[in-house]
């Protein structure tokens, strides 16, 4: 199967979800309808997943101790580490605390969200990732249950997180609290169980099973890490080498993404058959558009959000981002009924691992304990995905493949 290009269309593949019913353009752009996602052709025959009510009851996350200065006192053991807070992450820490597992959650972000994080720019908030979702089948049915919690809304076809797409990240943890803030830089397996270490080399937590929720090059490179802490394990060796090298297939396109604020004049021309959920470009760096003050439960601030095409990422991967958003806030000016005069402030933030364009089929390593999760996990090279519903899904999977780990087991 052929794999899609480097710079492919993201309206296909991620960060970018959402339908474009009426662009945040003027009339004379091409509004491309966003409805023509595949979902993932394997999920059809996956088993359903127990979805029943969780339980507070039941929850027996462990929160690591902080000192002073915010960092961690001491590690702490743990049935199951899991690295990354964002959908995915999430969704399997809940199951798991659930099911009465002790569950150590780590992410290096200060809240919520991964790319469907809510940024705060002075007293403004944008939704600088993904902008909207598109669901369907038991993902639709989740986003559902969020919107009767308070945490979603719908916008036409499309879902948005209420006040901000990272209210949707905070439905799915529930009553589990990750430890915001910490890098856990080395993921070291000895003797058995898995050692998650920060900068310095110090232990963050000790568990028999691990969940990586973060983008496929993040993971290789903490269990790389890890191998310098040493193993006396050669099996194991060889099977982190070959779980390496599966999820070196993975691949992600960058994005670069301006968050503006416009005065209440542009906001308000803006706003005249604008939608939240963001419209197509056709030229220029620019991908896509969103007024976010156009989508429910937003204060109105004039936030104006900018995603930059994939391709036009790549090439300016590494520009300095103060020049990033002035060629975005350009392009702007060129595409937008706005004026140079009317944009009030204007930062960039770059998304390295942005959209999925290429999947790895491996899901995780039974006799290593460890289990993978997040939208490039678990599909094959040219499916076509909603990123978003994968990494919910994968989130799902990873819960149910780390409960057979102890099935045999009483409760830590």
């Amino acid at each position: 199967m052929d794999h899609p290009r480097r710079g492919a269309d993201p309206r296909r593949h991620g960060l970018l979800e959402g339908d474009a019913a009426r662009a945040l353009l003027p009339r004379r752009q091409d509004h491309r309808d966003l409805r023509g996602h595949q979902r993932n052709p394997a999920a059809r025959d996956r088993p359903q997943r127990d979805r029943r009510a969780l339980k507070p009851s039941r929850h027996r996350h462990v929160p690591v101790s902080a000192n002073a200065n915010g960092g961690p006192e001491a590690s702490v053991d743990a049935d199951v580490i899991v690295v990354g807070a964002g959908l995915a992450g999430a969704t399997a820490a809940r199951l798991l605390v659930a099911a009465g597992h002790a569950v150590a959650v780590f992410d290096k972000g200060r809240g919520p969200g991964g790319r469907l994080s809510t940024r705060r720019v002075d007293d403004a908030a944008f939704d600088h990732g993904a902008i909207a979702l598109q669901a369907q089948g038991d993902f639709s049915e989740w986003l559902a249950e969020a919107e009767q919690a308070g945490a979603a809304a719908r916008m036409g076809t499309a879902w948005v997180g209420v006040p901000g797409m990272n209210a949707l990240v905070q439905h799915a943890l529930g009553p589990v609290r990750p430890r915001w803030g910490i890098t856990v830089a080395a993921l070291q397996r000895a003797g058995g169980r898995w050692i998650a270490r920060d900068r310095e080399g110090q232990p963050l937590a000790v568990a028999t099973g691990l969940v990586l929720a973060i983008p496929p090059p993040q993971a290789i490179a903490l269990i790389e890490a890890g191998r310098s802490h040493g193993s006396g394990d050669a099996t194991a060796a060889v099977a982190l080498g070959a779980l390496c090298a599966a999820l070196g297939d993975a691949q992600h396109d960058p994005v670069w993404a301006a968050l503006l604020r416009v005065s209440a004049a542009a906001a308000a021309r803006l706003r005249i058959g604008a939608s939240g959920a963001g419209g197509g470009v056709v030229d220029g760096p620019l991908q896509r558009v969103s007024l976010d003050d156009a989508k429910p439960g937003r204060a109105d601030a004039g936030q104006v959000v900018l995603h930059a095409r994939s391709d036009w990422s790549i090439a300016h991967l590494d520009d300095d981002a103060e020049a990033v958003a002035d060629r975005l806030v350009a392009a702007s000016i060129d595409a937008l009924p706005i004026n140079a005069s009317e944009v009030v402030s204007a930062v960039a933030h770059r998304w390295r691992y942005a959209l999925p364009v290429r999947g790895c089929r491996l899901t995780g390593d039974d006799a290593l304990r460890i289990a993978l999760a997040g939208d490039a996990i678990g599909w094959e090279a040219g499916a076509g995905v909603h990123a978003a519903a994968q990494a919910w899904r994968s989130g799902l999977e990873a819960a149910a493949r780390v409960r057979t780990w102890y099935a045999d087991q009483p409760k830590s």
